[in-house]
């Protein structure tokens, strides 16, 4: 009895800190003096922490295969501390190999004793190299300079760091300095740490699909609102250089005199900035979109890098090393660049929301998926003749007029170019309008 009267007081008290969110965002959003200058001030979203490109970059996933078993863990501290072992090290004797398919690829790697780290999207080799500090000659670099890959292995026994491009069957390997004996041992201390499987296990572009059932936990948040003046000192340099323009009752508009747009709706809580001309000479979309969306800290959760598509890159905040899906598909930051032009510029787009999860709701819940060569199962009875890119996520699931936001573990599966729940891709197949 006690525990439900517990349980209310806590709602109740929930409920009254979402009130109080709403009356201080309205506050914020209808003060009339935006261009005083103590006004900001108080407005300001200040970015106490800067996100790193390590914790950028960091891949979706990480596997030690070892011998007939493989363990596997999403867990952001982990892949963090296995990639500060990196941190200082040479790589040297850069081979690089191109195959037919995907089956004579596979031929040609280690089948055991090898850590594999695991991107959703390739990555640009020579800016992860960068973000993890690794050290490589100059002559490579050049070699490197358009590589990219999804899939990084690194070989215990042969002390070999491989690179794998899934895509266009193209691997690319390193010899590596370090003792390796060291990661060996911080993998066999964190052991508890990693989800195990056994039987029958398939490989997919790098990722392990088994028919283990995975349990996770479920999430409850308030969401919140942050203020506009997140965005505007993330992205403009000199914020004291700034027109603002509400003239309008639906959006805010700010610019500078290069010609640098925010624009807030406040309707729907997108948010859309356009950059001219960003400098391009020693960077690439990676780099560059990392150096804004850096500049937004935590304040929209835990960003990280997520997909590359043609010119854009999409960043995701993730809950405990997974992604974070939204039905309406506003829960991502998407930088787009233009051609790179005749002075080595690109004109630059960055979308977002303004809509950020912020206080847990402490639950003891959990979900169990099943795994994920019964998911394949499912998706090939059904027509699907190539397997699409899979991932676990949470989706965002609103509750009504509440301001709380219930994250349920679900299965995603790429396909015609989008991200779906896996049950509205089975709807989808099942009524004949995809495979």
């Amino acid at each position: 009895m006690g525990l439900k009267y517990l349980s209310r007081g806590i709602r109740l008290g929930l409920v009254t800190l979402i009130a109080l969110s709403f009356y201080l965002s309205y506050l914020i959003w209808l003060s009339p003096e935006r261009n005083d200058e103590s006004q900001e001030q108080e407005m300001s979203q200040k970015i106490t922490d800067i996100r790193s490109k390590e914790e950028l970059f960091l891949p979706t996933s990480v596997a030690y295969h070892d011998d007939k078993q493989i363990n596997i863990s999403n867990s952001p501290s982990i892949l963090l501390s296995l990639h500060h072992f990196f941190k200082d090290q040479e790589i040297r004797r850069l081979q690089i190999y191109a195959y037919e398919n995907e089956e004579s690829l596979l031929k040609n790697l280690s089948k055991e004793n090898y850590v594999s780290f695991d991107y959703l999207s390739k990555m640009n080799l020579n800016e992860y190299l960068s973000a993890y500090q690794l050290r490589l000659s100059n002559n490579d670099k050049q070699k490197l300079k358009s590589i990219y890959f999804d899939e990084m292995r690194l070989n215990l026994k042969q002390k070999q760091l491989v690179f794998i491009n899934h895509e266009d069957q193209q691997v690319f390997k390193f010899h590596v300095q370090m003792d390796l004996t060291q990661i060996e041992n911080y993998l066999k201390k964190h052991q508890k740490q990693f989800q195990l499987h056994e039987g029958e296990i398939k490989m997919v572009s790098g990722q392990v699909y088994s028919k283990d059932p995975i349990k996770l936990q479920l999430y409850s948040y308030i969401s919140t609102d942050q203020p506009y003046t997140l965005f505007r000192d993330a992205f403009f340099l000199n914020t004291r250089d700034i027109k603002v323009n509400d003239d309008t009752n639906d959006a805010l508009v700010l610019s500078n005199h290069q010609g640098d747009m925010l624009s807030i709706s406040l309707n729907d809580q997108m948010v859309h900035f356009r950059a001219n001309q960003v400098d391009f000479h020693n960077q690439n979309m990676y780099s560059v979109s990392a150096d804004y969306v850096s500049r937004l800290g935590t304040n929209l959760g835990q960003l990280r890098f997520f997909q590359r598509e043609d010119k854009k890159i999409i960043y995701r905040a993730f809950v405990e090393g997974y992604p974070l899906f939204r039905k309406d598909d506003n829960g991502k930051i998407v930088v787009s660049f233009s051609d790179l032009g005749q002075e080595n510029t690109r004109n630059m787009e960055i979308s977002g929301n303004l809509t950020t999860l912020q206080v847990p709701i402490p639950s003891d819940k959990t979900k169990t998926l099943p795994g994920a060569l019964t998911i394949c199962e499912k998706l090939q009875s059904l027509g699907i003749k190539v397997l699409p890119e899979m991932t676990i996520g949470y989706l965002w699931e609103e509750i009504q007029d509440t301001g709380v936001v219930d994250l349920t573990p679900t299965w995603f599966a790429y396909y015609q170019n989008q991200w779906l729940p896996y049950d509205e891709l089975v709807q989808i197949l099942s009524n004949g309008k995809g495979a």
